[in-house]
């Protein structure tokens, strides 16, 4: 996924292969921007130079439509320069993370 827009849902998804770019680049989505993500995994190896994770690169909402990431796991390796996570790369203001982390040993919930 490229860019989870307002209301956009992802369930049960999966993503294996690896994924490689500049800014904002995830293994599932590269950015949520007001959308869900439920209940899926992503198991390839992210690498980027801004804004990289397992799971999602960037994560934002609104106070109308936060963005939701709850139930998912990632297990390929992540690597960037700047704004880098295991699960989520960069997260911004009105977002949830719930029960989410990574089979690389660190769990993610709700953090900034």
């Amino acid at each position: 996924v490229g860019w989870n827009y307002t209301r956009g849902v992802v369930d049960g998804s999966s993503a294996t292969g690896p994924v490689r770019g500049d800014e904002f680049v995830g293994g599932l989505a590269g950015v949520s921007h007001g959308g869900t993500i439920r209940k899926s995994f992503a198991s390839g190896d992210v690498d980027g130079r801004e804004g990289v994770g397992g799971m999602v690169g960037y994560m934002v909402g609104s106070t109308d439509h936060a963005s939701t990431l709850r139930d998912c796991y990632v297990s390929g390796e992540v690597t960037g320069n700047a704004m880098r996570g295991d699960v989520v790369g960069r997260q911004d203001n009105h977002t949830v993370v719930e029960r989410c982390f990574s089979m690389r040993g660190k769990a993610v919930e709700a953090f900034r």
